[in-house]
């Protein structure tokens, strides 16, 4: 019992899509869709913080992506932690790098695309992303003790038993010739597998 409800409390945070109200649409996506523009040629980024782990990311091309908008705790479990709700700016696409509260706001930005904890290989213009699935961090010295809450709430937040709220999707994006690593809350121990990735980040030029 005291699992379903950790799990209800902590991980139910979703609302349904509303993006038949947006005045938006998809027409920069159709014609983007078109143009095979290489992501490692060199050109302008632009880069926008939107609080705690939000950017957005214009490519030269004019492709704009935003990472893990923020929202409050709709339970109240965890207090409030923002003053208001995050912008409803256009996007051509929002993603989630995993499922809890404040990188979960994927209803508020007026996005052509939603991709939520993606893996495998997406391109759209001169914007390329490569998802690696791992895992998020479950053990800390700060005051997010997770192993505390596993004690707490019977659940395996480490894996291979975690559930669901406890992956995590890194994101690799190569635009205007950058390589820029989107960490989400991964564990910074990852999966062996994933080296290779980031020592071609490391070593490209």
């Amino acid at each position: 019992m005291l699992f379903l409800f950790y799990t209800s409390i902590v991980f139910a945070q979703t609302e349904g899509s509303n993006a038949f109200t947006y005045k938006e649409n998809n027409n920069q996506v159709i014609e983007l869709q078109s143009n095979h523009a290489n992501p490692t040629a060199m050109g302008n980024v632009k880069f926008e913080f939107y609080g705690w782990e939000a950017f957005k990311i214009t490519s030269p091309q004019g492709v704009t992506i935003l990472f893990d908008p923020w929202r409050n705790d709709l339970t109240g479990f965890w207090g409030k932690w923002y003053f208001g709700e995050f912008p409803q700016i256009p996007v051509d696409v929002v993603i989630s790098t995993h499922a809890h509260f404040d990188h979960y706001a994927i209803h508020q930005p007026h996005a052509a695309m939603v991709l939520e904890r993606p893996v495998g290989e997406f391109q759209l213009g001169d914007l390329k992303i490569i998802g690696l699935a791992d895992k998020h961090q479950y053990a800390s010295a700060s005051h997010h003790k997770w192993d505390q809450i596993s004690a707490f709430a019977h659940i395996e937040t480490g894996p291979p038993n975690n559930p669901m709220g406890f992956d995590n999707a890194i994101q690799v994006l190569e635009t205007g010739g950058l390589k820029i690593v989107i960490w989400g809350d991964n564990r910074p121990d990852v999966d062996p597998s994933l080296h290779e990735y980031f020592r071609k980040v490391i070593t490209s030029s």
